[in-house]
């Protein structure tokens, strides 16, 4: 378990190495540059966000959740309260978790149902947050801003 609170922990940090990050960027090129298939750094970031929120809050906890507007975080600090309060509840529930939680099964509707284990989930959680973690960074560049050092070691 203390393998997966160490994981988690680096990601809340490095959400706060890139909000740092994205305060190096002009504003304007920040919204509206093209970076990914997200479009804006704006929104990939947000994306990354959003998706966290999604599984931890809603597939594993099943609180209630809204597909986010990207255009409600138009400034970084917008972006990095609400980054910092799905941080804070993902490290709130890996904290609480025990061995036997891991094999406990939640189901996602998508095109039909899906059924994971909380293990599997918090895998792919955790490797989608490093690839887009990638372009997060390769879009800091992108757009002219100082990309912080993301490896956990």
């Amino acid at each position: 378990m203390e393998y997966l609170r160490q994981l988690f922990e680096y990601n809340a940090k490095f959400a706060d190495e890139i909000i740092e990050s994205l305060g190096t960027i002009d504003k304007s090129r920040f919204t509206v540059e093209k970076v990914s298939a997200w479009g804006s750094l704006r929104n990939l970031v947000m994306h990354l966000v959003e998706a966290e929120d999604y599984w931890i809050n809603k597939i594993v906890q099943g609180k209630p959740f809204t597909q986010y507007d990207f255009n409600d975080f138009g400034d970084i600090d917008a972006i990095r309260d609400k980054w910092r309060e799905v941080d804070h509840e993902i490290l709130r529930f890996v904290g609480s978790l025990n061995v036997a939680d891991l094999k406990r099964e939640h189901t996602v509707k998508w095109d039909k149902e899906y059924t994971f284990p909380l293990e599997k989930i918090l895998q792919h959680l955790y490797t989608h947050t490093v690839h887009t973690r990638g372009q997060v960074v390769a879009g800091i560049r992108a757009l002219g801003g100082r990309a912080p050092y993301v490896d956990i070691i």
